[in-house]
């Protein structure tokens, strides 16, 4: 493959930066320009030591036409911004060298007014300048020959004897054509920039027209006297004899870098004709000329000349170079990752690492002893994609990686890995949180997309294909990345939702669901012996299934003859029968601890008092077991972090995102982040844990303060139920709508908490006054207390009790009666001010503010309606989850029977394990081909809906006719 890379590219693709702020650097800094005097041998030999040392260019372009200073005239301002926009962007593309530019072809400030000058003293000088990728020449006229000579001799180096050379006519004088005579008699392609004056348009003119339309140019060139008769006579063989094509290209109106592209196409054949094509497509990538390609160089037409090395070569640099459309096309006429992954050399998709200050994602790749080449073909198979995959999520192609992974096995796993990576740089680069958030969201709807395309296809196998590892990507398990990232998009999918009903419902139970049914599992969770009578046991586990199961597995009848088998298959197989026993558990629990609070919750007995009837007793026994319940409850909750800590910390995370202490911090403050609901049962444990603490002080404040707490904490718990509703798909999204619109309420208590301190600081200090300060005449006046603090925890409640009433609809000007000090809106200037106030504040709370809280609630809810349902699906999701790993006793017999409970549960994970190995009736290596052939289907079927279909519309170009021996070829090609 080597030898067919006949050009030379960066292995790093670099980040080119504004045209504009490239240019105020060149402006601002000319130390980046390299100046050599060829007078001196000195700098004469650091010339050629520096262009050996730089990139080999793709191409090297020779401006000629512009001989004299007077030539170097600025153009007419469309052509000359057309002429800058092309040249720019074909620098900043490829590496190419301009020899005898201007900077003023790139729209640059010319800061060496020495150039333009005829000084005999700096007609030696020559100036080297980088811009984008490219090399910008810049010398005197008299400099010529020492350049082309120079030239010469370098590409008698083998590295620089594949380079194509590119003559560019740009204005011109009389002089010109024997330039354009030179460089036909070397084969050279010429471009005429048609419409930069002088000579370039009429040369334009002469290439352009038929053999008999001589005398008429001659006539209209005779006029302004540029061209003599003798020279278009020798112009006009030149284009008979065709002995090399020559171009013509007019600024703003054809595509520069097509003519380039088509010169180039010419010169690299008459170099090397056998590799030509496959230097011509890498250069057409490097110009993102997609439509050219697929017309000119790779069609069904030209497929039989390219090999697959070739193709290959090609797919490296289309990769290298993130030219998606291009990868596209060589995928479809016969290139294959595969064997680029057998064959190339993957140093150059090596992951470099950035900048310290930045936030770095480590790879966890296998550190292997041998070298690539010992190991076996498979391993270095999934270890090349694995870096190519890992190569271009690092530099953040998109949709190179959507358009690699769709190709190659486990395609949803690849993109949940994107998506995770894409969840960590959001939450540690907030300059580009949005830019990751967009493409996480991206990424996960491909990945949704594809599982339900897999679910329609085949369900069972979907399902099955949710807990397997991955071979590919280090043994990453699609549910396990779904429940890293706690999408709702991917959770909602039919897919996600038919493995939850499976879990949930119990595979047996699922697919058999009635109200029969129904009745019968509620009768059994009340009397679990019902399943030893045979109606019942054959109703709930399907005697033909179990039949089946039994068949396939002989090792198993012994087990389910067993007594306690019966039991394991109804409590584990399915999470809805465990969700129902803790929420009956749950239920006695509210009830014991309601009535606790309500009657039977005293201080510590220290006075030797009857305590449930026992003498001596220190607690109630009501209140002893709701402890308990609360122990239980906690030792359980304990048990679900515990386990989510260590399931997170066992898996084998494809990125290396935290390390040590952070990691477990983070897993640890996971568990509540990604459900709130886990918020609500820590409060409620602190709370019980200060109400319990403070009930053994027997002291009348603190019984107080212990009683509060354990009321609160109540509260709480009885809030926590509400959780169970998220179970139903009728009540989940209603209780969904119920908590957006309560981030409403919020705003709208803000609000209306300013009105309020307004209306009610102000009318009460109005309708009070009266009591502090008495008036004996117009003149003479007592205050309360001789004016001093009056402030008091009562007068603050009155002031709260007074304002509140207002808010509902309350018209009475007098304090309620419940407090000492009643006082009323008098017939007075205080009083008349109050009512006016009244009625202000009751207009703008009862009639404005509300109303427009319930059209606030109206927008909210039919907003949230067409979301409710994926939130409801994400909300299930995670109480499936925490129900599917319950024990199967609930409390308070948890923590009495943990150790029987520990070892059923190991006992299952055993019999589980071994059941999927031995009932593995599927081949995975052609259903993951399978899956593979769904994902680039879904991919194409994506690009045609997004008008990128692969199948384009005939190209036409836009270009002049080229005249020449390699005019033919392209234009009786058709596509």
């Amino acid at each position: 493959m080597s030898q067919c890379d006949t050009m030379q590219y960066d292995i790093e693709p670099s980040k080119q930066s504004a045209f504009a702020i490239r240019a105020n650097e060149l402006n601002t800094i000319p130390n980046n320009t390299r100046k050599f005097n060829i007078t001196y041998q000195n700098d004469e030999q650091a010339l050629v030591h520096h262009l050996l040392r730089e990139p080999l260019p793709d191409v090297i372009i020779k401006v000629i036409g512009t001989n004299n200073e007077k030539t170097r005239i600025s153009l007419r301002s469309s052509i000359q911004y057309a002429l800058h926009q092309d040249i720019r962007t074909i620098m900043e593309q490829t590496n190419i060298w301009i020899l005898n530019g201007t900077r003023q072809m790139i729209g640059l400030e010319e800061y060496d007014e020495t150039l333009t000058t005829n000084n005999q003293i700096n007609q030696n000088i020559i100036l080297c300048e980088r811009f984008g990728k490219s090399q910008l020449f810049t010398y005197h006229a008299t400099v010529h020959r020492f350049i082309d000579k120079m030239i010469c001799q370098m590409q008698l180096e083998q590295t620089f004897s594949r380079i194509p050379i590119i003559a560019l006519f740009v204005q011109g004088n009389g002089s010109s054509v024997a330039d354009i005579i030179e460089n036909n008699s070397k084969h050279i392609p010429i471009i005429i920039l048609k419409g930069t004056g002088l000579v370039a348009n009429q040369l334009a003119v002469v290439y352009e027209s038929q053999r008999g339309d001589f005398k008429k140019i001659h006539k209209d060139s005779s006029k302004q006297q540029l061209l003599s008769e003798k020279d278009l006579r020798r112009l006009s063989d030149i284009k008979d004899t065709g002995s090399s094509p020559i171009f013509v290209c007019q600024p703003g109106r054809d595509q520069l870098d097509e003519s380039i592209l088509r010169a180039f196409s010419y010169a690299i054949k008459s170099i090397d004709s056998s590799h030509a094509h496959v230097t011509e497509f890498s250069f057409a990538i490097r110009l993102n000329k997609i439509a050219y390609a697929q017309t000119y160089i790779l069609n069904h037409d030209t497929i039989i000349d390219w090999t697959d090395d070739e193709l290959d070569v090609c797919l490296e640099n289309a990769i290298l170079l993130n030219a998606v459309s291009f990868v596209e096309l060589l995928l479809r006429y016969g290139a294959s990752l595969r064997r680029l992954a057998l064959t190339s050399n993957f140093t150059r998709f090596t992951i470099k690492p950035y900048r310290k200050k930045s936030y770095v994602v480590e790879l966890m790749e296998e550190h292997m002893s041998v070298p690539a080449y010992l190991l076996d073909r498979d391993v270095r198979l999934r270890k090349n994609f694995r870096l190519l995959f890992c190569w271009a999520v690092e530099n953040q192609y998109f949709e190179l990686v959507l358009s690699i992974c769709t190709r190659l096995e486990d395609s949803i796993v690849a993109m949940l890995l994107v998506s995770q990576w894409c969840q960590y740089k959001e939450n540690n680069d907030y300059t580009t949180s949005n830019n990751y958030r967009k493409h996480r969201q991206q990424f996960q709807q491909y990945a949704a997309d594809i599982l339900d395309l897999y679910h329609a296809d085949n369900e069972e196998k979907t399902r099955r294909f949710l807990n397997e590892k991955s071979s590919l990507y280090q043994e990453q398990e699609p549910l396990t990345l779904i429940d890293d990232l706690c999408s709702k998009t991917l959770v909602s999918t039919k897919c996600l939702q038919s493995y939850t009903n499976t879990v949930w419902y119990g595979k047996e139970f699922h697919d058999n669901k009635n109200f029969v049914w129904e009745i019968l599992i509620c009768l059994v969770c009340i009397c679990p012996l019902l399943l030893f009578i045979p109606f019942v046991h054959n109703r709930i586990f399907l005697r033909d299934n179990m039949n089946e199961f039994e068949h396939k597995n002989n090792k198993h009848r012994s087990t389910i003859a067993n007594i306690f088998e019966l039991f394991r298959r109804f409590y584990y197989g399915n999470a809805f029968i465990r969700f129902r026993y803790n929420m009956a558990s749950y239920i006695v629990f509210l009830v014991l601890f309601s009535y606790t609070i309500l009657f039977d919750y005293f201080p510590l007995n220290i006075n030797q008092e009857k305590r449930s009837n026992i003498n001596r007793l220190p607690l109630p026994i009501t209140e002893l077991i709701v402890h308990i319940f609360l122990v239980s409850i906690a030792f359980d909750e304990l048990r679900q972090i515990i386990s989510h800590v260590k399931s997170a910390l066992d898996q084998n995370p494809f990125w290396k995102k935290l390390e040590g202490l952070k990691r477990h911090r983070n897993t640890v403050w996971s568990f509540y982040r990604n459900d709130p609901w886990n918020i609500l049962d820590f409060a409620a444990f602190i709370f019980w844990i200060i109400g319990f603490a403070t009930r053994f002080i027997v002291k009348d404040t603190v019984f107080a303060v212990s009683k509060i707490f354990m009321s609160l904490d109540l509260c709480l718990w009885y809030m926590r139920c509400l959780h169970v509703f998220l179970a139903s798909e009728t009540l989940g999204p209603k209780l969904i709508m119920i908590f957006h619109t309560m981030k409403d309420l919020i705003l709208f208590l803000l609000f209306i908490f300013i009105f309020y301190l307004a209306y009610t600081i102000t009318t009460y200090s109005l309708i009070s006054t009266s009591s502090f300060v008495i008036w004996s005449n117009s003149t003479y006046f007592t205050t309360v207390q001789n004016g001093g603090n009056l402030t008091n925890m009562e007068i603050f409640r009155n002031i709260i009790e007074w304002g509140t009433w207002k808010i509902f609809g309350s018209t009475s000007l007098t304090t309620s009666d419940s407090v000492d000090v009643q006082y009323t809106a008098q017939n007075d200037a205080y009083g008349f001010v109050t009512l006016i106030l009244t009625i202000t504040f009751l207009i703008i709370a009862y009639v404005l503010l509300l109303n427009n809280l319930i059209a606030l609630f109206n927008f909210t809810i039919q907003r949230v309606h067409g979301e409710s349902h994926p939130a409801w699906c994400y909300h299930f999701y995670v109480v499936l989850r925490e129900y599917e790993e319950k024990d199967m006793f609930v409390p308070p017999f948890n923590l009495l029977l943990w150790p029987i409970s520990y070892l059923m549960r190991r006992k299952l994970h055993h019999i589980q394990k071994h059941a999927f190995i031995e009932n593995n009736d599927y081949d995975q290596e052609r259903y993951r081909k399978h899956q593979q052939r769904i994902a680039e289907r879904y991919w194409k079927e994506k690009q045609i809906s997004e008008n990128r279909s692969v199948n384009q519309a005939l190209y036409v170009s836009c270009q002049c006719k080229c005249r020449g021996a390699a005019v033919d070829p392209f234009e009786s090609t058709s596509f």
